[in-house]
């Protein structure tokens, strides 16, 4: 149960720890509810996550890589089997990976949508679908 202010507006603070969540909220009186599904993360994590499920995967896809492979590495791999469009959205992939993974500073929501971008960018140069 939140407070209402003069317009009727609600609000309340939480505070969440990382992982899936579900909020609800309602209005009785209306008839009004809704319901969303969130997922809570620490963006640096995040961009380390993303980067290695997504290069893990292609393993399968590029003989030439292997599990061993610095980011760099993988991207000099990745490079010759897939279409000059994908390079600028790889490398700012492996950029983003290697300030999350390695740097001192923070990695804010910024970062992590760049990184996502740049990711649907790659993977749509990939297919041929380059915008």
């Amino acid at each position: 149960e939140a407070p209402t202010d003069g317009e009727g507006r609600a609000g309340a603070v939480l505070e969440l720890g990382l992982g899936p969540v579900e909020l609800e909220a309602s209005a009785p009186q209306e008839g009004l509810k809704a319901r969303a599904k969130l997922r809570i993360v620490d963006y640096r994590e995040e961009v380390v996550r993303l980067f290695n499920q997504e290069f893990s995967e292609s393993q399968d896809r590029f003989k030439a890589t292997r599990p061993d492979l610095t980011a760099r590495e993988l991207y000099e791999a990745l490079k010759e089997g897939t279409p000059r469009e994908a390079h600028q959205h790889l490398w700012e992939m492996v950029q983003l990976f290697e300030e999350a993974k390695y740097s001192l500073h923070p990695i804010d929501r910024s970062h992590y949508t760049r990184y996502i971008r740049a990711s649907q960018q790659y993977r749509r140069a990939l297919s041929g679908e380059e915008s």
